[in-house]
């Protein structure tokens, strides 16, 4: 009985704290949800609240491969696990090759409150940027406190640009008839 007993009291304070953090106590810039971006469109705030919660992802995030769209962004978003909403960065990469929008990588990279979420989310943009995301990029590399991955965005953006301005000369090469 004393070992029953003896178990309780961590059990009891750990759904304290557990209950705590959910909240937001205790965190200067409160619950995860208040820092997120500032540009998020109403009609994606409403997607996340239409939704039923999805089931809880395995440890290894496999259900999130086979996942649909709005459940890769749900966890992007929401998850409280960073494992999970890194493997979920990767599979909404593959996504995005596929035609998907970038806004939910942006939104990660710009607002996870996790370095290594960032991280993540600013190596998936780097490894294939658009060329129409140069200026963005460059405008999340300016703002982001975390050296490693301000430098991953300066990259990025360096060539989006780049990929913009061949995009333009071969533009302005077929215009006048010639081979680009």
């Amino acid at each position: 009985m004393k070992r029953h007993r003896a178990g309780v009291a961590p059990a009891v304070l750990g759904v304290a704290v557990l209950g705590a953090v959910v909240a937001g106590c205790g965190d200067p810039d409160g619950p995860p949800a208040a820092r997120r971006a500032a540009g998020v469109a109403a009609t994606d705030t409403a997607v996340v609240a239409r939704a039923t919660t999805p089931p809880a992802p395995d440890a290894d995030g496999d259900d999130l491969a086979r996942a649909p769209l709005e459940r890769l962004v749900i966890a992007l978003r929401a998850d409280p696990s960073p494992e999970v909403r890194r493997k979920a960065i990767d599979h909404y990469m593959g996504r995005v090759g596929e035609g998907a929008s970038a806004e939910p990588l942006l939104e990660a990279c710009a607002s996870d409150f996790d370095p290594l979420v960032r991280r993540w989310a600013a190596l998936a943009l780097a490894a294939a940027p658009g060329p129409d995301l140069a200026a963005r990029l460059g405008a999340l590399a300016v703002s982001e406190p975390d050296p490693a991955v301000r430098a991953i965005l300066e990259r990025g953006a360096r060539t989006a640009a780049q990929a913009a301005a061949q995009r333009e000369s071969h533009q302005g090469v077929r215009e006048f008839g010639g081979h680009p």
